[in-house]
């Protein structure tokens, strides 16, 4: 995969790279925190993209709006937030700046047109091929050595010991994180492609390798639903050799993974037929995604409207005096500052009013061009299959590929159509 350079003026030159330098400091994150667990450079990189675009908004001769509809809701939302879900002011902060991490790209993306988006993917995804290819040397080592690979380039303990223990091997990423990272990156390939060439094959395979090797259901559920999607317009066409596929996917992913699928239909079967008491779903007899899920559910019983940004289920908890706290005998910390699931954490802190936030989600991507809205209904269908089962937007590494996938949906018209010079 060659990275193709050519001369760009200076403002286009610092854009891009700046870009490019929040998506290093993205991925060492992954390796900051296997090595030392700390992984702040990952939020480093959001920061610097959030910088970039207030600085092309400063320096635009300017300001166009794009999709009002979308300002109106943030902003009518946001007032919601300050004057009914505050708490203290470090916690509501970092849960705002959480929530809106999705947003993150789209100040700077006023920056880019038809002309330059491209400039954009021929360094990006150079960058995302090595990542990929490079960690699955990574996976290819861990198993030639039983795992010992890491342990020798000085990751820590517990997260070598952890891999060994559940025996998934995802090379130099958070087993939280490979899948989801994979599938984004293949996303915005996809965006982007104009021939299928060998680059391209190439690319796909080594994407579709990380997924499975990745070990994550959810992101499993997430390629099978993709592949429908992607696929529609020839799936009777194709029935047989699309059923063919999905079928060896399937038993390649059950073979990999058959214990940890048994263990979840167990565990979930009786969150399922015990979660109206909330007691009763404890550590021993079901994985803490669950108990905390059923957490979830006796707060939104008793308080509809949540109980307040920084209160369950996420760091932002951490620096609220007031926060949510569970009976000690099931939960010694007693506060809940990993949920382990985005969806649960988000009802329990706004109740029915994240209806508004999955509002302020979606609003933009219904303007989208019908030629690329499978593409649109792939990315909510990664978000909304995503949430429930992993941190959303504090899951590390592919919050900021969300973003930028997101950003360009967002400003869709002006990037497809408009033929203007940047800013």
């Amino acid at each position: 995969m060659k990275l193709v350079l050519r001369k760009y003026n200076k403002s286009t030159f610092l854009v891009l790279g700046t870009i490019l330098l929040a998506f290093l400091l993205n991925f060492f994150g992954e390796i900051l925190n296997g090595l030392f667990l700390i992984g702040f450079t990952d939020e480093l990189g959001i920061l610097f993209i959030l910088a970039l675009g207030i600085t092309i908004c400063f320096a635009s001769k300017r300001l166009i709006v794009y999709q009002k509809e979308f300002i109106i809701i943030y902003l009518f939302l946001s007032l919601i937030y300050f004057l009914f879900y505050f708490e203290t002011l470090v916690s509501f902060l970092y849960e705002y700046y959480k929530l809106m991490i999705f947003a993150v790209f789209i100040p700077a993306f006023r920056y880019f047109n038809k002309k330059n988006i491209f400039d954009l993917y021929k360094i990006l995804q150079p960058l995302f091929f090595t990542v990929l290819t490079v960690n699955l040397v990574f996976i290819a080592l861990q198993y030639i050595t039983n795992n010992q690979i890491l342990e020798i380039i000085g990751y820590n303990e517990l997260r070598v010991s952890g891999w060994t223990k559940v025996g998934r091997y995802t090379g130099l990423f958070d087993v939280g994180t490979l899948g989801a990272t994979a599938l984004l990156m293949l996303l915005f390939n996809e965006l982007f492609v104009t021939k299928k060439d060998n680059q391209y094959y190439i690319f796909t395979i080594i994407a579709i390798l990380s997924i499975i090797f990745s070990s994550s259901k959810t992101c499993y559920i997430i390629f099978l639903l993709w592949l429908v999607i992607y696929f529609k317009k020839v799936l009777f066409k194709h029935l047989l050799k699309i059923i063919i596929a999905i079928t060896v996917f399937l038993s390649v992913i059950f073979f990999y993974t058959r214990d940890a699928i048994f263990s979840k239909i167990n565990q979930y079967s009786y969150f399922f037929d015990n979660f109206e008491y909330a007691r009763k779903i404890n550590l021993g007899v079901v994985e803490m995604r669950a108990m905390f899920w059923a957490q979830s559910i006796k707060i939104i019983k008793e308080n509809p409207f949540g109980l307040g940004l920084g209160t369950f289920g996420d760091a932002s908890a951490k620096y609220n005096v007031n926060a949510y706290r569970m009976p000690s005998n099931m939960w010694p910390e007693r506060y809940v500052y990993l949920s382990d699931s985005s969806l649960s954490h988000i009802l329990a802190e706004q109740g029915i009013i994240c209806i508004l936030y999955f509002l302020l989600i979606l609003t933009p991507l219904y303007y989208v061009h019908k030629e690329r809205k499978k593409f649109v209904y792939m990315l909510m269908a990664f978000y909304f299959i995503q949430i429930p089962f992993t941190m959303g937007f504090s899951a590390g590494t592919w919050p900021l590929l969300f973003a930028l996938i997101y950003a360009i949906f967002y400003y869709d018209k002006k990037l497809n159509n408009d033929t203007s010079t940047s800013v």
